[in-house]
């Protein structure tokens, strides 16, 4: 029998369930003959409250985004920790039924509301000699990511993994793997074909703009900014499911003065990242991953309270990215990135050093490995 491997995920933004796609692909890529579920425990057995969950994270970036952050505090998320355990009984059969069909051998979590779902049967995984991992999906940590019931951590910086360790975690159940991102982004297309391929001018500069699978950031106002002037480069705007914008930047795109291409979501992201120059996006930890994943120059136009914050500050520690606050500050940031040529090439090597394109194929490859030493400590005759 292939090996099991069950991944939750939930779907707060795009992220989450990217890092759980990367993986699953990943795995498949090393191991054909293994099996591997993703499931968002929440939206398929609590849907009313996975869209309430949905529409209150909206509200709030909209509203009162601050309040973001304040959750996440430490002390704050010990009490949310409670709260969730206890929700979690409400889909305790739900869940029993998963783990008895599909006996997993190994559980990953790509968001920590998801460890909740399998809390309660902790005792009977260990005994079965399955591994509960977590992956942390930005470049810091807060208070709902580490719990007892996580035996070992995928991350992405040695910074998270210290600060982890120094939350009792033992350093050799924490591999700094880098957050995963589709394998596709381990080999960077090539950027002139690629460009052909999108149907794009060749030789014209490509700033891309997204702000997550969302739509998140003041996307719209920038679209709006660069399309009154006729500008050296063309704009790739990706609205991720945000169909609102699309029709707006669409609108814009129409009676704009420089070339400008409008799209939803898109699978393929990683020919959009090689086509271009440089990225504007907001700070979300899957996004960053990529663009350093392609050695592509970031500029961050928002970044919200909490871990994208964190997000932020690792870049910006690095020199790995430019802050801009409103349009006419993002733009000029772009032309300083396009005009400096010492300056593109000094934060394009400082992607290159932080990035970990291979970050899912090295999550998979620990995952199987975890499982070939599990079934031969619980089933000696397999030695």
């Amino acid at each position: 029998m292939g090996k099991r491997i069950l991944i939750l995920s939930e779907k707060v933004g795009e992220g989450h369930e990217r890092a759980a796609k990367a993986v699953q692909k990943a795995i498949y890529t090393l191991e054909f003959a293994a099996h591997v579920l993703i499931l968002n425990p929440w939206k398929t057995f609590y849907p009313a409250l996975t869209q309430l969950s949905t529409e209150t994270y909206l509200m709030t970036l909209k509203v009162k985004p601050e309040l973001w952050g304040y959750i996440y505090d430490k002390e704050r998320a010990q009490k949310g920790k409670k709260i969730i355990k206890v929700v979690g009984k409400g889909i305790y059969f739900q869940m029993e039924r998963v783990l008895k069909h599909f006996k997993p051998d190994f559980i990953l979590c790509t968001h920590p509301f998801t460890y909740y779902a399998i809390y309660h049967f902790k005792k009977e995984l260990v005994k079965n000699g399955v591994t509960i991992a977590s992956i942390i999906t930005d470049y810091d940590i807060h208070g709902y990511w580490i719990d007892d019931c996580v035996d070992i951590y995928f991350v992405a910086s040695d910074d998270i993994k210290q600060k982890i360790a120094d939350n009792g975690v033992r350093p050799d159940n924490i591999y700094v793997t880098g957050i995963p991102v589709d394998p596709s982004f381990s080999k960077r297309p090539d950027k002139y074909k690629t460009r052909i391929k999108l149907g794009l001018d060749v030789e014209r500069p490509v700033v891309l703009i997204m702000g997550g699978g969302l739509g998140l950031g003041n996307i719209e106002s920038i679209a709006q900014e660069i399309s009154k002037v006729r500008r050296n480069y063309q704009v790739i705007i990706i609205a991720g499911s945000n169909e609102e914008l699309k029709n707006k930047a669409m609108a814009i795109a129409r009676e704009s003065l420089t070339p400008m291409h409008v799209t939803g979501f898109v699978n393929n992201i990683n020919e959009y990242m090689a086509a271009s120059d440089l990225i504007v996006t907001k700070a979300g930890g899957l996004t960053i991953s990529e663009a350093l994943a392609m050695e592509l120059p970031i500029i961050i136009n928002t970044a919200l309270p909490g871990q994208e914050m964190y997000n932020l500050d690792f870049l910006l520690k690095k020199q790995a990215a430019i802050k801009a606050n409103g349009a006419k500050d993002i733009i000029a940031a772009i032309d300083q990135l396009l005009t400096n040529a010492e300056l593109y090439e000094t934060i394009k090597e400082n992607c290159r050093k932080i990035s970990k394109p291979n970050s899912a194929i090295d999550v998979a490859k620990i995952i199987l490995d975890k499982i070939d030493q599990s079934k031969k400590f619980f089933n000696p005759s397999n030695k």
